[in-house]
């Protein structure tokens, strides 16, 4: 995207005029395949993280961002339920990236959607990856009273409960 004025002062560089220019921002960031990342809750899971930049014909991976990038999430936001404590966890915060593609684990020990900010702070690159984390496992079990077995009719105002 060009834009058309700027203005600027800049205190201490007086060679900076009116008529320095054109400027150009482009909008660069990481995007995660798949999205949303569905993981199981405690095991590590990889994602597929790719290095783009916005041009003129849209969005293309950046293929000279190579080598291995320091990674590190910078904020999660907790989605449902809206409030959490535990954190997720890169299991690899040193990705390698060729062609502007690498490989990211993540863990997160709860349930829940969560949006995970990653961010590599040496190149001022950073993107937003979806989390849905599930249980591992739901598990009904026998309630037993007194070395009776009962039944798993329980309701939410009486009778026997889950265990």
């Amino acid at each position: 995207m060009e834009v058309a004025t700027v203005t600027a002062y800049v205190v201490g560089f007086p060679s900076i005029n009116a008529s320095a220019g054109p400027y150009t921002f482009s909008n660069s960031g990481f995007i995660f395949e798949p999205s949303p990342f569905k993981i199981i809750a405690g095991k590590q899971t990889d994602v597929t993280i790719k290095a783009t930049r916005e041009t003129a014909s849209g969005t293309e991976v950046m293929d000279d961002y190579d080598g291995t990038k320091t990674l590190a999430i910078t904020l999660t936001s907790y989605i449902i339920p809206s409030t959490g404590t535990i954190q997720p966890s890169l299991v690899n915060s040193n990705v390698t990236f060729v062609d502007g593609v690498g490989t990211l684990s993540l863990q997160y020990n709860d349930a829940g959607q969560i949006n995970v900010t990653v961010r590599d702070n040496a190149n001022d690159i950073e993107g937003v990856m979806v989390v849905e984390a599930r249980p591992d496992k739901l598990a009904l079990c026998d309630l037993s009273v007194q070395n009776t077995v009962k039944a798993h009719n329980g309701t939410s105002s009486g009778g026997p409960a889950f265990a």
